[in-house]
């Protein structure tokens, strides 16, 4: 409804999709990641600067497609990323070099900062374990 203050509820808007060429197999796993930034413009740059640098990197094993937006105020991205399975998405975590392209836009861009993520996996799906 118009004029009611919902606190604690951020409104977002798609700004970009990212489907890997190589992406194949069934959603099994859902990771939400949020970043904290400066302004509109900079989380907007920020996601075109991973695609640009991510079209170059291998994708990683087992992601599926990763759908970014912008919240309505330009103060934080989200990230809803489609994986075939837990193990892929912790492997990507864990094992990822830190001297990427990907993973330095990530870490060190000005304006924009990781808070966090949650993993979900589909309900029923025989392809995760439970999280």
């Amino acid at each position: 409804m118009p004029g009611i203050d919902r606190r604690g509820v951020t409104a977002y808007r798609l700004h970009r999709s990212v489907v890997p060429e190589v992406s194949s197999g069934d959603v099994g796993c859902i990771v939400v990641v949020t970043f904290e930034t400066d302004s509109t413009e900079q989380a907007t740059a920020w996601i075109d600067a991973l695609d640009e640098v991510g079209r170059d990197d291998d994708p990683a094993p087992g992601m599926l497609a990763a759908h970014f937006h912008v919240s309505t105020v330009g103060t934080r991205v989200l990230n809803y990323a489609e994986w075939v399975d837990v193990a892929a998405h912790q492997s990507s975590v864990q094992g990822r070099p830190a001297h990427t392209d990907v993973v330095k836009i990530v870490d060190e861009t000005p304006g924009v900062r990781f808070a966090g993520f949650k993993r979900y996996r589909w309900w029923r799906s025989a392809t995760a374990p439970e999280v």
